[in-house]
């Protein structure tokens, strides 16, 4: 479990690929100790492309009873804010797809992209109604955006 302090705590899972995308692997063990020292479940798995991983990660997530998935990449970071946001949008069943604004940075976190990207993905699904259908993309169930006024993920 992560302990998220007085969010309380969600259950954590990681999918880590031993192979890569394109290229050569990189220090895939490396990712997996840290996830687990952050306490995630992990699964290490050969996946081929990051559609086919995401697809996994679904399933996994299923297989282990889990209601919603927070959809993060290793870079990116929930402002807690916005956690605590999409935690009520799935407690009170507001939506299947919740969609986020992005704060992207160039070089380092002094160069924040300014105006904003139009970059929403879909970070949260519910995991009965929605169902992956391109590598961040979902479909199923009603889609919800949380504006920037609930934070932002910044993405370097």
């Amino acid at each position: 479990m992560l302990n998220l302090g007085i969010l309380g705590s969600v259950p954590a899972l990681a999918l880590v690929s031993d192979t890569s995308w394109h290229g050569p692997a990189g220090d895939w063990e490396a990712t997996r100790a840290l996830a687990c020292d952050a306490g995630a479940e992990v699964i290490v798995g050969s996946w081929l492309s990051e559609y086919e991983q995401r697809m996994a990660a679904v399933a996994a997530a299923r297989e282990r009873g889990f209601t919603h998935a927070l959809i993060v990449d290793g870079d990116e970071v929930i402002e807690p804010s916005l956690l605590e946001a999409m935690l009520k949008v799935a407690e009170n069943g507001l939506a299947e797809r919740v969609f986020v604004e992005m704060d992207t940075y160039w070089k380092s976190p002094d160069y924040v992209i300014r105006p904003r990207e139009h970059l929403t993905p879909c970070m949260m699904i519910d995991l009965e109604k929605a169902y992956p259908t391109g590598v961040r993309d979902f479909a199923g169930g009603r889609p919800l955006l949380l504006p920037h006024e609930h934070g932002v993920m910044p993405h370097p």
